[in-house]
């Protein structure tokens, strides 16, 4: 069972006053569809990958202990004051909290993992926003490719280089269906869903490419 780990305010929004001495509160995961990310933890060059069930409402991150136990046990725990309690205001037993440092899609940052003798991996706040995460589409990205890339030269028949100095390979273009208009409502207008002004434009992308976020917006939506 899930975790979901987060500060508790003076006013708390559902209604509940902050505990002396109790600064976090855990819930049940609700039943609805969770949202999995694939982070690396550990001290380089030994890593390992772990599914995490990504809660932006948790505070802090959690590893059950027979995780720790399997694949960190030769890292001493670091002793911690942090409670973790219910809403029901039942206490979870904290053994202690380990230091990591997380990877995530060429992003690395400072991971502090409670480690809690049951439940899921979880990936809270502090994590996500250290790694520069955000949710599109149910699925977890990085705020960089929220940003529209402009492409600075093209490098071979179908790869050019964009403007964070990365290669991009565009080589998909060529399976895009001829009708199609990526869904780009998000980052500007549509252009009008007319079959010779897809095709068009589709053709005009495919020879010199200017912005790449429709086809990034494309890719996503196809998996």
């Amino acid at each position: 069972m899930a975790k979901n780990v987060r500060k508790l305010s003076a006013s708390d929004r559902r209604g509940r006053s902050q505990v002396a001495g109790y600064p976090y509160t855990c819930n049940a995961a609700t039943q609805q569809k969770k949202i999995m990310c694939t982070v690396d933890l550990g001290l380089s060059p030994a890593n390992q990958s772990f599914e995490m069930i990504v809660d932006t409402g948790s505070s802090v991150s959690l590893l059950p202990a027979h995780v720790y136990e399997t694949y960190f046990s030769h890292i001493p725990l670091k002793p911690t004051k942090v409670p973790l309690v219910t809403y029901s205001r039942q206490r979870i037993p904290v053994l202690g909290k380990l230091h990591l440092r997380a990877f995530h899609d060429g992003n690395t940052a400072s991971a502090t993992l409670f480690i809690v003798k049951s439940g899921s991996i979880l990936l809270g706040l502090d994590l996500f926003e250290a790694l520069e995460m955000v949710i599109m589409r149910n699925r977890v990205v990085l705020k960089s490719e929220q940003t529209p890339l402009k492409v600075t030269k093209q490098k071979g028949p179908h790869s050019y280089t964009l403007d964070n100095g990365k290669t991009w390979d565009a080589s998909h273009l060529s399976v895009l269906p001829e009708t199609f208009t990526p869904p780009s409502e998000e980052v500007r207008p549509a252009e009008p869903a007319t079959v010779h002004g897809a095709q068009s434009r589709n053709q005009r992308i495919r020879k010199q490419p200017v912005w790449i976020e429709d086809y990034v917006t494309y890719k996503l939506w196809l998996n």
